[in-house]
């Protein structure tokens, strides 16, 4: 985007685009603002018990001109939602007859849809399930909006673009292609966006949001990045993998999703993404708000890709949910630079101090899940686990698998050269 520009005299015609789309975009608004106070406004949040989705719901419960529509799956535990003022729905993304009853509209009403919903799975190879919700779900939901005229706000990933090239910042994504990015998550994405992309071309009425590393508060799901901040918290995280990545707070990325509802240029995509933030930076921090020795050992991106197959046989025989798995180590490997000019500039997007949002994580970790009490937040000794291993016998177990990775590592090297030859 180059800022203010003469229309006529201008020789970039995205540019021109960009100004034609903005202007639209503006008359939309006006209109919209015209009829603020005699137009009912009905707002559908689809997967609205997921982080991101109850975070929203919580962005808009106050706001008595809105009426809150939530999809949800029938099984779907409504823990996240306690509380909260919504009306309740039950269908499917994947079945269009399900969707009959949430996108029955009154006439004159404006509508807005946010689709959250979605399968965020990481693991390598292909499954149906996720295409059918990611990509099929996707396209069902922008055309159950169209038909009944509202406004599509589209809950894609910034994995859905290949990452960039000379650590540049990469501005939002104007083109979608699944060939482009690696592992079945973000290529699901791609091609999501690809084609809602295909359905404003028919009159939808559409924004693309862009997120990064979601991180915070009302993490029902207890999220990698939760267990994460959980363990450095209490004293148990062995080591550190050097690395990091671009974290926002979900609720900075909630209240710009309710933004682009009336501020989003349609048809435009926007990023809502944090500073590129150290995995050690975040775990000191959790560690000293709580009052524990922070972790010392930090291993390289190498080492850790290397020992991940070991470390995933572990968590899947104790049941414990994994701290990095391979994708997520291929993640904090990739660029994360994002530039987020345009969502200040159209939507008024702001990061709160990432101080704010560690803390925030830790109390509520605190008061719903596992952690103790008395073990957090308030100055403590040692941290010892139920089996009696301190967390420094696990960082000395960490440090002994440094050595083994790199033995691991040189051999594959040696056998790679060996087919080579």
């Amino acid at each position: 985007m180059c800022g203010t520009i003469d229309l006529f005299s201008h020789p970039c015609s995205d540019c021109a685009a960009h100004w034609l789309m903005a202007a639209a975009g503006r008359i939309w608004k006006q209109a919209a603002g015209r009829n603020e106070v005699s137009t009912k406004k009905i707002c559908i949040i689809t997967g609205a018990a997921g982080f991101l989705g109850n975070n929203i719901v919580r962005e808009l419960q106050n706001r008595p001109d809105v009426e809150l529509r939530c999809l949800l799956l029938p099984e779907t535990s409504l823990e996240s939602l306690q509380g909260l003022r919504y009306s309740l729905y039950f269908g499917s993304v994947t079945e269009p007859e399900s969707l009959k009853e949430i996108f029955s509209i009154p006439s004159g009403a404006l509508l807005y849809v946010i689709h959250c919903a979605g399968i965020v799975d990481r693991k390598p190879g292909y499954d149906p399930k996720v295409y059918a919700v990611n990509v099929q779900g996707t396209e069902i939901v922008a055309r159950k909006t169209l038909e009944a005229g509202g406004r599509l706000i589209y809950i894609s990933s910034v994995h859905a673009m290949p990452p960039g090239k000379g650590r540049q910042p990469m501005p939002p994504a104007t083109v979608f292609d699944p060939d482009t990015v690696i592992g079945l998550y973000s290529k699901a994405k791609a091609e999501a966006s690809r084609r809602v992309q295909a359905l404003m071309k028919q009159g939808l009425d559409a924004v693309i949001i862009q997120p990064s590393g979601l991180i915070g508060p009302n993490d029902y799901d207890h999220t990698n990045m939760s267990e994460f901040f959980c363990e450095a918290a209490s004293g148990k995280l062995p080591a550190c993998v050097k690395a990091g990545y671009s974290f926002v707070d979900v609720r900075d990325a909630a209240q710009m999703i309710v933004a682009a509802c009336t501020r989003g240029v349609s048809g435009q995509s926007y990023l809502a993404a944090g500073p590129t933030v150290s995995m050690m930076k975040l775990a000191v921090m959790a560690a000293r708000i709580s009052h524990t020795r922070p972790v010392a050992l930090e291993l390289p991106l190498d080492v850790v890709l290397a020992v991940t197959p070991v470390t995933a046989l572990y968590y899947r025989l104790s049941g414990k949910k994994p701290l990095f798995t391979a994708f997520a180590v291929q993640t904090l490997e990739s660029d994360s630079n994002f530039d987020v000019s345009k969502s200040v500039e159209d939507l008024g997007f702001s990061c709160r101090p990432l101080k704010e949002t560690v803390t925030d994580i830790i109390r509520f970790q605190q008061g719903i899940f596992r952690l103790d009490a008395d073990a957090i937040l308030t100055p403590q000794g040692p941290v010892r686990e139920k089996n009696g291993k301190s967390v420094w016998t696990k960082t000395a177990l960490a440090a002994a698998a440094v050595p083994a990775a790199a033995w691991l590592m040189a051999g594959r090297r040696r056998k790679s050269g060996r087919s080579r030859r």
